[in-house]
């Protein structure tokens, strides 16, 4: 069996009903899930935290009320690590993509997390790139550029599902540096020499499912929207960033 490891960001209770509706799955092909719950989710959102008390699959992580993005990511880490066994393949997602693969690829999803025997970089293929906007599809799509041509390697640094062992994960949690979501980049970076890479098209564009939108629509929508942009190089550049001070670290 294997875990999930995600933080949950859910202040206005949207994401929560999906997490029901598929907890009968998860129950089934999962051992745990280690739960990073944000601040404004614990205050605000009170029925996600006694569904998550109530059930004994969820392992809960509260954090400081100061607490980052980045340091519910690595708190979710954390205790996914210090709690399992070394062997155990723990999942590092989101649960807003995790309920809609569940949902929506159930079988293909299942599939290919039963196949993980070492860590594993899902990347979203062509067609699941096509659902999302481009400019979501360029931004992020820059990271990946700097990191080929960097270190000769395409990989998606701002992922959405990597599979490894809790011993893998213990190895480079001590590694991390940064507090915002740079830390997906910087997983990336500390495995590249041992990750695998598969492409899957059920990484497709999760929110106009979990938000109740027309999919063709919303895209539109977001495509002309200018937060959208800002949205995404608010991570993008950071990222960039780190790849090449690293790279630059690497050659002194």
């Amino acid at each position: 069996m294997a875990s999930l490891v995600f933080p949950f960001h859910d202040p206005q209770n949207v994401e929560l009903k999906f997490l029901k509706q598929t907890l009968p799955i998860l129950e089934a092909n999962f051992t745990a899930a280690y739960v990073s719950v944000t601040p404004q989710t614990e205050s605000l959102n009170k029925e996600a935290m006694e569904f998550f008390e109530n059930s004994k699959f969820f392992v809960v992580n509260k954090n400081d009320p100061n607490s980052s993005i980045g340091e519910h990511f690595i708190a979710a880490f954390k205790s996914a690590a210090e709690k399992s066994n070394n062997d155990e393949i723990l999942h590092l997602c989101s649960p807003d993509r995790l309920a809609f693969a569940v949902i929506n690829y159930t079988d293909a999803f299942l599939d290919d997390l039963k196949e993980v025997q070492g860590p594993v970089l899902f990347m979203r293929s062509d067609k699941a790139w096509s659902t999302h906007p481009k400019i979501y599809w360029a931004a992020e799509s820059l990271v990946t550029q700097a990191g080929k041509m960097l270190f000769d390697k395409v990989l998606d640094f701002a992922w959405c599902h990597l599979a490894l062992s809790a011993e893998e994960l213990k190895k480079v949690i001590p590694l991390f540096k940064s507090k915002d979501l740079v830390v997906t980049a910087e997983i990336v970076y500390l495995l590249k020499d041992v990750l695998a890479t598969k492409y899957v098209d059920w990484l497709s564009w999760e929110d106009p499912f979990i938000l109740g939108k027309d999919a063709e629509a919303y895209k539109n929508e977001r495509e002309v929207d200018p937060s959208e942009l800002t949205k995404r190089m608010s991570y993008v550049k950071p990222q960039i960033d780190y790849l090449f001070e690293e790279y630059t670290r690497q050659k002194r």
